[in-house]
């Protein structure tokens, strides 16, 4: 299994503040068959 990566590895490249206030807002989570589940 792949680390996660740092908020700092995922933004590279991002051009917008709202991209990187999204990846700074910690864990993100999927909408799957109705239940939210942590994203691996």
């Amino acid at each position: 299994m792949a680390a996660t990566p740092s908020v700092e590895t995922a933004a590279r490249g991002a051009k917008s503040n709202a991209t990187l206030e999204f990846l700074k807002t910690g864990p993100k989570k999927l909408l799957i068959g109705g239940k939210w589940v942590a994203a691996k």
